[in-house]
C-alpha cells in the first residue's frame, strides 16, 4: 500500500516535518491540517491521525483499482454511483515515522513482513517434525 502511494506520502511527510521544523505547534499543525482536509487539499485528507510525541503519523490509504477494473465499469455507472462506490473503498490506515522517508517506511513493513512470515514457517516446521 505504501509503495503504490509513495508520492503521496512523501509529501504528507515533508509536508509535516517541514513546518515542524519551522516551529509551528502540534496544536497548530493539527487544525490546520484539519482545516486542510475540509477545503480537500489531497495531502492534508490522507493524514488520519498525528502522534508528534512517538515522532509517528498515521496514513489512510486507499487500495487503487486495477486498470482492468476501471475499463469494464466505464460507460456502466452513473457519476453518483461511481462515487459511491469509491467511498466503499477500504482505507487503509499505515502508521509511518516522521523520522523516515515514504520508501524507508514501506521498507520497514517489508521487513517485519518478512520476519513475521519466517517466524509463522520456522513454526510450521517444528510443528511437522
Amino acid at each position: 500500500m505504501l509503495e503504490n502511494n509513495l508520492d503521496r506520502v512523501e509529501e504528507a511527510l515533508r509536508s509535516v516535518n517541514g513546518l515542524l521544523a519551522r516551529g509551528m505547534d502540534w496544536g497548530d499543525l493539527e487544525r490546520l491540517i484539519a482545516r486542510e482536509r475540509e477545503v480537500g487539499n489531497g495531502v492534508a485528507e490522507i493524514i488520519v491521525e498525528t502522534r508528534f510525541k512517538e515522532g509517528k503519523m498515521v496514513v489512510g490509504l486507499r487500495e487503487e483499482e486495477d486498470e482492468d477494473e476501471e475499463e469494464g465499469n466505464e460507460g456502466n455507472e452513473t457519476g453518483d454511483e461511481e462515487e459511491e462506490r469509491e467511498g466503499k473503498k477500504d482505507v487503509v490506515k499505515i502508521e509511518v515515522d516522521l523520522g523516515l522517508s515514504a520508501w524507508a517506511n514501506a521498507r520497514e513493513y517489508f521487513d517485519r513482513k518478512k520476519v513475521a512470515a519466517e517466524k509463522v514457517l520456522l513454526g510450521v516446521i517444528g510443528l511437522l517434525t
